[in-house]
């Protein structure tokens, strides 16, 4: 995350933790809880605080943070008390938990103890960042595209890295060649350790495609593992007949390699490539749509960041609007997919 995004952090929670006033939300209930564990004390309502609080964290959109924004935010544990999966935390701690009612006092004086300190630490880095950050970190005309090799597209020596610069050069460079750019129009502009990641600037012509690919691949993977579930949760009950399962799993099979050709043929009449089009482009545009989604399958990440000073009228007003909107529902259908990923049936 490069300093320009961390104080761009800074200013979301500002505008959706403290100016909501979440901690606050949650020390009403707090409040209650504490009054109502008193012997002899007249027992409070906690449904309107409730109520008040889940309306409110319910609203606030993580997608809108980038990965690393996202991760960054957990570290000021703040992530986890905020959004719709913080909704069936509170009603754990409050009813299913069957907890009594000083310990679920507790738990929200905890909750509420973590946001402060959240708070207090985001604070520290705004004022901290507010004389150094630069607006103008990346052109007006393009977007940081950031990589991150994981799980099946891990590099852990250079014979990996070496097959992943050759894969992610064949899809920069069809995507590229389809807007009529050069390969070299992509640059490598960051790189960060750990798990490695590569920072690519990019036009936002290039950032659009790119987004697009990975949305259409992802639909498919949650239709996919939809049905791999069912195929689960069919194995799990032990029919005699496994029919059912068989034809389910030849059902997910089949959709991948249908919905792979789609994806391609989406792509070509978005950008308007028809069959009079030149050989190279169509070739180059199909080869880098059938890497990129194999990246995504293997378990790469892909994530966009967007220059924090964006006029919304000037002219490249509509391709950062459609690129936020992509990758907001790229984070929403992840999110979405790791939480069947990590169900049992």
């Amino acid at each position: 995350m490069n300093v320009t995004e961390l104080y761009q952090l800074t200013q979301w929670i500002d505008e959706n933790i403290r100016a909501k006033d979440i901690a606050g939300k949650y020390q009403a209930i707090f409040n209650v809880l504490q009054q109502n564990a008193r012997a002899g004390q007249q027992q409070q309502p906690i449904e309107p605080h409730k109520e008040a609080l889940i309306e409110t964290i319910s609203d606030i959109s993580l997608e809108e943070l980038s990965i690393d924004q996202l991760a960054f935010l957990g570290r000021l544990e703040i992530a986890d008390h905020v959004g719709v999966h913080a909704v069936s935390n509170i009603e754990d701690i409050l009813y299913r938990n069957a907890l009594d009612i000083p310990t679920a006092a507790s738990e929200f004086n905890k909750i509420v103890d973590a946001i402060n300190k959240g708070l207090a630490k985001a604070e520290q880095i705004k004022n901290g960042l507010s004389d150094l950050v630069d607006p103008e970190e990346l052109p007006k005309d393009e977007a940081l595209i950031r990589v991150g090799f994981t799980k099946e597209a891990a590099v852990n020596n250079v014979v990996d890295w070496k097959k992943w610069s050759a894969i992610w050069y064949d899809i920069g460079r069809g995507i590229a060649l389809a807007h009529d750019r050069a390969p070299e129009d992509i640059k490598v502009v960051g790189a960060k350790k750990g798990s490695i990641v590569i920072e690519l600037a990019v036009a936002y012509a290039i950032a659009k495609t790119t987004g697009k690919i990975i949305l259409f691949a992802l639909q498919v993977a949650d239709k996919v593992l939809a049905i791999k579930k069912q195929v689960a949760e069919i194995n799990h009950l032990e029919l005699k007949n496994d029919q059912i399962a068989k034809q389910l799993e030849q059902e997910a099979s089949n959709l991948v390699e249908e919905k792979k050709q789609s994806i391609t043929v989406l792509i070509f009449e978005e950008l308007g490539i028809n069959e009079d089009a030149d050989g190279e482009k169509r070739n180059a545009l199909e080869k880098a749509i059938k890497k990129l989604i194999d990246f995504i399958e293997r378990g790469g990440d892909v994530d966009c960041v967007l220059p924090t000073e964006m006029e919304e009228e000037g002219e490249n007003a509509e391709d950062v609007k459609a690129i936020r909107e992509e990758f907001k529902e790229i984070r929403t259908i992840e999110n979405k997919i790791k939480q069947l990923e990590h169900q049992k049936p």
